[in-house]
């Protein structure tokens, strides 16, 4: 009988441990701040918009913080779009709002934001833009030419 082991064979019974069933556990809604990504995701700047949406997530999945979502929109890589986008990130309840790019994009969502007392945190580098709940992050043409004053006054240069 050499054969036997190849056979069909049913498979064996197994039959589940009779454990107690579970008791109901509630879930706790845990409140959450939204944050609207105003981002060129269409147009000329997509590429950028692309890379800052990813590196957002990133960030946001390594802070580990289920306590705040991002509610990411397009902004087009024009004015009329993050304005637009503005609206629509304050309509679903963000509390703030990260980005535009452009200058002229932040302009056009200032309205909205300080219309609805949300700040915007500006990825622009023009200080006119800033103020009144508009806050500039790039770095101004200003800071530079400060931070290389510093740099060649430290270094004894003269000229």
């Amino acid at each position: 009988m050499p054969l036997v082991g190849c056979a069909t064979q049913a498979p064996p019974r197994y039959a589940a441990p009779a454990w107690p069933a579970p008791a109901a556990v509630p879930l706790v809604e845990i409140p959450r701040t939204r944050v609207g990504l105003l981002l060129p995701l269409t147009g000329a700047n997509r590429p950028l918009g692309q890379a800052m949406l990813n590196a957002s997530q990133l960030a946001l999945f390594d802070q580990a913080d289920p306590a705040i979502e991002f509610l990411p929109r397009d902004t087009g890589s024009t004015p009329g779009g993050a304005a637009e986008a503005a609206r629509s990130a304050i309509a679903e309840g963000a509390r703030a709002l990260a980005g535009p790019l452009t200058l002229a994009e932040t302009a056009a969502a200032a309205g909205p934001a300080r219309a609805a007392r949300a700040p915007l945190m500006a990825f622009t580098s023009d200080a006119a833009q800033a103020g009144n709940g508009v806050w500039v992050l790039g770095t101004t043409p200003a800071e530079q030419a400060e931070r290389v004053a510093h740099a060649a006054a430290a270094a004894a240069a003269r000229r």
